[in-house]
């Protein structure tokens, strides 16, 4: 038997530079979204930040050239969200904490996505205990820290 790995399309559109982007931009802007949905007041602190995970997955599954996905699309969810709290305009807003949260973003999902690709090893089987927590510890505590 063939041990090629058979690409869905939507593995294909996702490797794709502009349709990755604009997939995971689509994707972390809505769980950005269902998170801050999740917020306590004041809005930005939330319990369960799905956009992180979602980032990691997709630089994990789809590349590194996925990360100016990553800063635009927490930039946009950034960007939207304070100036629904303060309650002007999106062009009235002072770019520059938005674009931070966004790279900020953005270098999380890539050293998280580092560590479990040098320590772990990935794409893992994860048949060994060893492995298991090693990627459970690298994921939840290094590649998703809020």
């Amino acid at each position: 038997m063939d041990n090629k790995k058979q690409a869905t399309l939507f593995g294909k559109l996702a490797q794709h530079p502009i349709l990755g982007n604009l997939l995971l931009f689509i994707s972390y802007f809505l769980t950005g979204h269902i998170g801050l949905a999740l917020a306590a007041s004041p809005n930005f602190a939330t319990f369960v930040w799905p956009a992180s995970g979602i980032a990691l997955a997709w630089i994990l599954l789809f590349g590194w050239r996925l990360l100016a996905g990553v800063v635009f699309s927490s930039f946009t969810v950034a960007l939207f969200e304070t100036a629904k709290s303060l309650e002007i305009s999106v062009f009235a807003v002072n770019w520059w904490i938005p674009l931070a949260i966004g790279v900020g973003a953005a270098a999380q999902a890539a050293a998280g996505a580092w560590l479990i690709k040098r320590y772990v090893g990935f794409p893992s089987v994860l048949d060994k205990p060893s492995v298991v927590f090693k990627l459970l510890f690298f994921w939840r505590n290094l590649g998703n820290i809020n």
